[in-house]
């Protein structure tokens, strides 16, 4: 038995997880015509790199990110930090994921975020691979319950009568009934990758004309997949900056944090 458990343990270890962060967005609700929004700074440090730092205390040394908008000059910050994909035409998130395969050639799964997001953990991105690997899920996703999602645009998760998931409904997509569900998707996604790939090649153009990430969750339920949900306690983690308002909230959740701490 003890053997056994050896073996586990170096197999679970052998495994390749990469991250990749989604970064190519315009901000338009930011008014970003100068420069990507994830290079908007929070208290004088750019939102990319709460990111980073976050990745890199997990075991993410070099994350890939995809970029477009002003990509170039994320490309100048990062540096070595990590590899950054393009995606010049902005058909969504699930577009965005298919231009970095090559960089992700090799990787058992893929730890999926958005780059707007500076608050995740550490402990979380641990967490949610944990759980992923406890259940043998083919998909992993952060959950968050928010009094009002719709402030940040979230889509809500759908679920059965028996709290199975079936989908999730972006906001712009949704009815006024779905607005109403609070348990939302701050896009945070472990996937394996041979099935990820299959799954994208599968989704159809959204009434927006984009192709959305979230759409693999309606195949994984289709196709009788294992779907893994880690529920969020702390809020502040799903912050994704999009508007002066969230912006303004983000400031304000650092001053904390840091006063706290002192």
């Amino acid at each position: 038995m003890e053997s056994f458990f050896v073996l586990f343990k170096i197999i679970e270890a052998m495994e390749n997880i990469q991250a990749l962060i989604l970064a190519a967005g315009k901000g338009t609700r930011l008014h970003a015509k100068s420069k990507p929004k994830v290079l908007f700074s929070i208290l004088d440090k750019p939102i990319i790199d709460y990111i980073i730092k976050t990745l890199n205390e997990a075991g993410f040394k070099k994350p890939v990110v995809v970029v477009g908008f002003k990509g170039k000059l994320i490309q100048e910050h990062l540096k070595k930090k990590a590899v950054c994909v393009w995606q010049k035409r902005q058909l969504g998130t699930g577009h965005a994921v298919l231009k970095a395969k090559n960089a992700l050639q090799g990787a058992d799964k893929i730890l999926i975020i958005y780059g707007d997001m500076p608050f995740w953990q550490p402990e979380t991105f641990k967490k949610l691979i944990k759980s992923h690997q406890k259940t043998s899920a083919t998909l992993s996703l952060a959950t968050v319950i928010l009094d009002e999602p719709s402030f940040f645009q979230y889509g809500r998760i759908i679920r059965d009568k028996k709290g199975n998931v079936l989908g999730i409904i972006e906001e712009k997509e949704a009815s006024e009934k779905q607005k109403k569900i609070k348990e939302s998707n701050p896009g945070c996604y472990l996937v394996q990758t041979d099935w990820l790939w299959k799954a994208l090649s599968k989704i159809k153009k959204s009434n927006s004309g984009e192709y959305y990430l979230t759409d693999i969750i309606g195949l994984a339920v289709k196709e009788g997949r294992k779907i893994n949900t880690l529920p969020i306690k702390d809020w502040t983690q799903v912050v994704g900056i999009n508007t002066k308002e969230h912006l303004n909230m983000a400031q304000k959740i650092i001053r904390e944090r840091k006063n706290h701490i002192n």
